[in-house]
């Protein structure tokens, strides 16, 4: 089961309008969004579910093992949003120390006190938490810094640039390969 943080106002409460599937952050004109990369769905204040099927695990005929390919990756996308309906920090510099996750994963199932029933709103059904919900996703204390202020723009660059072909040998003797290329920047 997944889904945002949604008894936060700055973690997975409000949709951000600007951007499908963002909700807004702790940091003024910032949305994250969150997607589910097995399903490709976007996490929302709304439990949604995965099973998993026999194919996810493998059983001995005593226990059931389940590897951790069976679970999902995670993408969290930061994004520069114009709202500024929900905020809690409009600071220049900002390094992110706010605690509250964007998102959980929950386990639900035989044995587990998660009971989170797929369709509810994650603002008032949060049953097992923490105990079965193994995981959070949070900018929190990763050093991720917001900075306002000047900034410039990359408007024109190559995409890949061929560099001729050198052998390991001749690198190992000082060698050198180069190619030429520029960028166009405005500041």
């Amino acid at each position: 089961m997944y889904a945002t943080n949604g008894d936060i106002g700055y973690a997975g409460m409000y949709a951000a309008s600007e951007i499908d599937g963002a909700y807004y952050s702790y940091v003024r004109n910032v949305a994250v969004r969150l997607t589910h990369l097995k399903s490709w769905a976007y996490f929302s204040r709304y439990w949604q579910g995965r099973q998993l099927t026999p194919s996810d695990w493998f059983s001995d005929g005593t226990y059931i093992y389940i590897p951790a390919s069976a679970f999902s990756d995670i993408l969290m996308e930061v994004f520069r949003i114009d709202s500024t309906t929900w905020y809690g920090n409009a600071y220049n510099r900002y390094t992110y120390l706010y605690s509250q996750p964007h998102g959980y994963t929950a386990f639900k199932g035989p044995g587990l006190s998660a009971n989170v029933t797929e369709g509810a709103d994650s603002a008032t059904n949060y049953e097992g938490w923490p105990y079965d919900w193994p995981g959070t996703w949070s900018l929190y204390a990763t050093g991720v810094t917001f900075v306002r202020g000047a900034s410039c723009r990359v408007d024109d660059f190559p995409n890949v640039v061929m560099l001729p072909l050198i052998t390991a040998n001749q690198l190992r003797q000082g060698g050198t390969s180069r190619a030429g290329f520029s960028v166009t920047i405005q500041c």
